[in-house]
Parts: C-alpha cells; structure tokens; sequence
C-alpha cells in the first residue's frame, strides 16, 4: 500500500468538563472515562490498513494512566499512540461547545509529533466509534479528497438543516492549516461549529460532502446523553441508508 493512504485519527475528549450547560449532559467524570475507554478498545482492534496511528487529545488536563495501560495491554495492531492533554480556554459567555472542540482539534495540530508523518488525519469524537470506517477510508484513499465529511443541507416545507456533522470527518493536514485552523473565534457571535464548517467547506473544490453510504456512530452522545444503538436511532439510519440509494443528492 502507498504510504500516503495511510493516516492518524484525533480522537477528541473531554474526561472531566466544566463548560456544562444542559440538563441532559453526560458529565460524571468516571462514566465518561469509561465511554473513551470502550471506544478506544473499539479502534485499536478495528482491522485496518489505512489507520497506521493513534492521537488521543484531552482537554480538562484529567490522568489518562487507564486509557495508556488499556493501549499498553491491548494494542492489537502496533499501531502508534499518542496522548495529548491540557487545560481548554475559558470558554466564552454564550459560545457553542463547538469552540472547545475545535481548540482540541488545533491543539494537536500545534503540539502533535506524530500529524506532521501523515498527509492526513480523520477527526472523530472520542467516546464514539463509526461502523464502516475501513470502507470509507478505502474510498478516500481511492479518490483523493482534500476533505471528506457527511453534511445535512436540504429544506423541506417548513424544515431545513445546514451543517456539517463534526463527530466524524476526513482532511489533508495542509487543508486543514489553510481553511480551518484557528477559527474557533468565528463562533464568538453565537454560530455553531457545525454550521461554521459547513459555510466554509461548502463551494471549496476536490471536497466531498456526503459520505457514499452509512456510517453509523457507536456509544453515547455527550451533549444530549443519546444512545446512538437504542431502536429509534437504528431506525433513522436504516432510513437514511434508503435515502441515499433513492436520493443519492438529497442530504439528509
């Protein structure tokens, strides 16, 4: 296999978060290191050739002895490890999650020895883990994309979304560096990570917005505390996966 087809995923993480704003947030330190535990077990087993590394990225500056003995004990794979943590910014009165998640995100590309070895990295939320990632990784590599993520973008009657889900996505690291370092301040007049991405990213060139089929998300989410296995959540993936068959342009 060609080198360059190889890449690292940033897992992002936030072990003990202080920036709580919601009622329905998963926020025990202890349930949420287990989460990041399970997911992490969950890709150094994940059997495949275009994941040659690791970068475990933590913001609230919490022990991650648990997850490197995890990796010590039961690297299937050899693959490379790294593990990053601070202390994130106070975030701004008012200002999205979104501004938390990107500075992880800017944080390993300013301070990670392993990104500058790979012309690429994937981004994914680090409690979660994404059923037909090897397929997918496959399709980029055979196609070369400088960005590849899975947008919503359709109005329908009185309902429309536009944005870019950022649990999971893929860029070249020099793409990366020109259009989406460092613009967590963007976020300041009250916009979403999200929908930030999607405005950029939406008429640049080389730069696939939808993913070709379903990419499912295994674990809880943070901010609404959602089990992304319970029946209603099986139920919408299966329809979107018949959506994008029968409307392959329609994201939905």
């Amino acid at each position: 296999m060609n080198e360059h087809n190889k890449g690292v995923v940033i897992l992002t993480a936030c072990i003990s978060p202080r920036n709580i704003n919601l009622k329905s947030f998963r926020s025990d330190p202890e349930i949420r290191l287990n989460d990041y535990l399970i997911s992490l077990k969950r890709w150094l087993y994940l059997k495949c050739d275009y994941l040659d590394a690791i970068i475990f990225v933590e913001n609230s500056n919490t022990d991650l002895s648990r997850l490197k003995e995890l990796v010590s004990n039961d690297n299937l794979y050899n693959r490379k490890i790294e593990f990053l943590s601070f202390q994130e910014s106070p975030r701004p009165e008012g200002v999205n999650y979104g501004y938390s998640e990107m500075e992880i995100i800017d944080f390993a590309f300013d301070q990670s020895k392993l990104l500058p070895k790979y012309n690429f990295f994937i981004k994914a939320t680090g409690r979660l883990f994404f059923t037909n990632l090897s397929r997918l990784l496959k399709y980029n590599a055979k196609n070369n994309y400088d960005f590849m993520g899975d947008c919503r973008d359709f109005k329908f009657f009185n309902k429309e979304q536009h944005y870019l889900n950022t649990t999971l996505f893929i860029t070249k690291n020099e793409f990366y560096k020109i259009n989406l370092y460092n613009m967590k301040n963007a976020l300041l007049d009250g916009s979403l990570m999200e929908n930030l991405y999607f405005e950029i990213l939406k008429n640049k060139k080389n730069v696939k917005n939808r993913f070709p089929f379903n990419v499912d998300r295994i674990g809880y989410g943070a901010h609404s505390n959602v089990n992304y296995n319970s029946l209603s959540r099986l139920f919408n993936s299966k329809f979107r996966s018949v959506i994008r068959v029968l409307l392959p342009n329609f994201k939905i």
